[in-house]
């Protein structure tokens, strides 16, 4: 190894996570340790695009042989999905603006395009399902699901209702997101699963949600609850629309790597672990963990942070923790 290469790689020691004094395998919950990662974070290429609220979407016109089912020649579609920070800015001026799910009116972006309340759901969704990898159209209708339920959920209850559900930390919109039973039918027609380029644009494309027309008699793909997209949903649009405030924190993300490290923590701490696969359950565990990590470390860090730390420092060490010695990785 080269001198510099030494050099540079005993200096990084010093900004290494602090571990655990009672388990190298698990890292300290202290805020300085969330600061670290929070840096890591806004300097990797994806959350920088995921959090930019002028990342628009960009757009093309359709030419010929490249028609989605029930859009035309030369109309103008959508050529990427722009960012979650973009779509919930736009959620919020809707809010502001005091939209109604069926308005006809919309909210201009930062590209100069106005967006409808139905239009802006639909990118919201397709953004935080694409950056956060929860794979919502597997089995094609994940996202128009998704969809279905949020708007209906603001049908019933207006947009006031969804603000008052978020910053009261209910957890009404995140059921309705979840249970599959809560959304009408709406699986692709066939000749959208049959053509690769037509279903391609419908999951990749917000503005197609409108335009493509389901077979009521056709029930081939069913679609299935996701809490954790449900979760990651509730998560930003609090994140976004209630900065500054405390509720902009009142959603945990429900994650996978979370859910497969959080156990340890709870033992570390004395905690019970029992119930984990239930948000509202999980949830409770997160904060119980913040109230004992603030006893021993005499601060308090938040629910992004403590998903932030935990997330980063785990995904790559799970197999860690499945040890029965501690060990520290060279």
């Amino acid at each position: 190894m080269s001198k510099l290469i030494q050099s540079e790689k005993n200096l990084s020691e010093k900004y290494e996570l602090k571990r655990d004094d009672s388990d190298e395998r698990l890292v300290a919950l202290t805020p300085d340790n969330v600061a670290r990662v929070e840096a890591m974070i806004r300097n990797d290429s994806a959350y920088l695009r995921a959090a930019k609220s002028e990342n628009a979407p960009k757009t093309k016109k359709t030419r010929k042989g490249d028609k989605p089912n029930g859009i035309k020649k030369g109309d103008v579609l959508l050529d990427g999905i722009g960012s979650s920070a973009f779509w919930m800015g736009l959620l919020k001026s809707a809010a502001d603006k005091g939209l109604g799910i069926d308005s006809t009116d919309g909210v201009k972006g930062v590209d100069g395009r106005a967006y409808s309340l139905r239009e802006i759901i639909a990118g919201a969704i397709a953004a935080i399902d694409g950056e956060n990898s929860t794979h919502q159209n597997t089995n094609g209708v994940g996202r128009m699901r998704a969809w279905v339920s949020i708007c209906d959920f603001i049908r019933d209850n207006g947009m006031n209702g969804l603000l008052k559900c978020l910053r009261k930390q209910s957890f009404d919109l995140f059921d309705k997101i979840d249970a599959p039973e809560n959304a009408p039918p709406c699986p692709l027609p066939k000749r959208i699963r049959r053509n690769k380029s037509e279903r391609k644009a419908f999951v990749n494309n917000p503005w197609l949600f409108d335009a493509i027309k389901a077979s009521e008699n056709d029930s081939e793909f069913q679609s299935h609850g996701s809490a954790s997209f449900a979760s990651k949903f509730c998560h930003y649009a609090a994140f976004y629309i209630f900065q500054g405030e405390e509720a902009q924190d009142n959603f945990s993300i429900f994650d996978g790597v979370l859910q497969e490290a959080l156990p340890k923590y709870l033992e570390r701490y004395g905690l019970p672990a029992e119930g984990l696969d239930d948000y509202r359950s999980f949830c409770d565990a997160i904060d119980n963990l913040r109230d004992k990590a603030e006893i021993t470390y005499g601060a308090r860090i938040s629910r992004n942070g403590l998903d932030h730390l935990l997330w980063y420092f785990h995904k790559g060490r799970l197999d860690e923790l499945k040890e029965k010695k501690a060990g520290r990785c060279g």
